[in-house]
């Protein structure tokens, strides 16, 4: 059955275009064993340290809302309580006539890697685009956040009203998620920024108390180079000062963007050669042979398209650490539609 296979095929066939120095052994065995144990999906995001000393990878798989029956049904299998949490969250969502079925678009589901163990996974729900008021927003995170076992307080939903109340026009949360681990964290992406004054001036209003110099001195062209920047906010009771800029590429001109952004991160050392070269033998569209994957029928062809490239450089802030960045490439398999 498909739902009963995994992403091990998936996974062999991107190793084939990933240079050592963006994954190592120890770190190949962690998600090959992390492959192995999700089911069969089709978009898979790796996350890469580009310092020269930093290996960690991470991986996360989307799940658009299509594929959702896929991982029903892998999760009735899990007896751990985070997937039986997700498991009833997934259940009200490919229902058509719950409001989650077309107000969720996709899911992420993304894992911090350990060497021994696979971890308990941050949920992210991505949303589709409604506009929706405030009040209706947060009560719609309300919702889903009912579905895991937190410990959401007063000071939570107060963060996320100010966080929202401060967007300007054209601005919006496109995905929101939680984690448990006894932290209580909500983490959430808002988008668009074109600058480092704009982006500036937003964390100033929602009363974030990092360092805003850091960010001037060290990412503001960046910020400027990027397709659009959505920056990445954890709160528990209070807002965090770690800070994650995310800067996307251009997905039309995916090569040619990533190759000049990456450029510059290797000029002000925020990545080494070696990684930047690895980054852009990545970037690529190729066909497989028919059937080289179980896929469902999404077109009449059989011929399988696999494209690779770089979604997206978050520049990291953290009042503890040096300048630093990881780079999040994706690999996607789907039917090729022909005629």
């Amino acid at each position: 059955m498909l739902t009963k296979s995994n992403l091990t095929q998936l996974y062999q066939f991107a190793k084939g275009n990933l240079n050592e120095v963006l994954l190592d052994q120890a770190n190949s065995k962690s998600i090959e064993t992390l492959h192995a144990f999700l089911p069969q999906l089709n978009m898979v995001n790796y996350e890469f340290r580009l310092s020269q000393d930093d290996s960690r990878v991470d991986a996360n798989i989307m799940v658009w809302r299509y594929e959702a029956p896929i991982l029903l049904d892998w999760l009735a299998d899990r007896q751990e309580q985070v997937y039986q949490q997700l498991h009833s969250w997934v259940r009200d969502w490919v229902d058509s006539t719950n409001s989650f079925h077309l107000m969720i678009q996709n899911i992420w589901i993304m894992y911090d890697l350990q060497e021994d163990e696979i971890p308990e996974p941050w949920i992210i729900f991505a949303f589709s685009e409604f506009s929706l008021d405030k009040e209706a927003y947060i009560g719609l995170i309300k919702r889903l956040a009912a579905y895991f076992d937190t410990n959401y307080s007063d000071s939570h939903w107060q963060i996320l009203d100010k966080i929202y109340s401060q967007l300007s026009e054209g601005q919006s949360i496109p995905a929101i998620g939680f984690q448990n681990r006894n932290i209580n964290s909500i983490r959430l992406g808002v988008r668009d920024f074109f600058d480092v004054n704009q982006l500036c001036s937003y964390l100033e209003k929602i009363s974030w108390s990092g360092d805003y110099d850091f960010i001037k001195q060290h990412y503001a062209d960046f910020i400027a180079d990027s397709s659009y920047t959505m920056t990445s906010i954890t709160f528990n009771e209070e807002l965090l000062p770690v800070l994650g800029i995310e800067c996307y590429m251009d997905t039309k001109n995916n090569l040619s963007h990533s190759k000049e952004f990456l450029i510059e991160l290797v000029k002000q050392n925020l990545c080494t050669p070696e990684k930047m070269d690895a980054i852009i033998n990545w970037i690529g569209n190729e066909e497989t042979p028919p059937n080289y994957f179980t896929l469902d029928s999404l077109y009449d062809s059989n011929v399988t398209e696999i494209k690779r490239w770089l979604l997206e450089v978050k520049l990291l802030v953290d009042p503890s650490k040096a300048p630093s960045a990881k780079a999040y490439v994706l690999i996607n398999q789907s039917r090729k539609e022909i005629g």
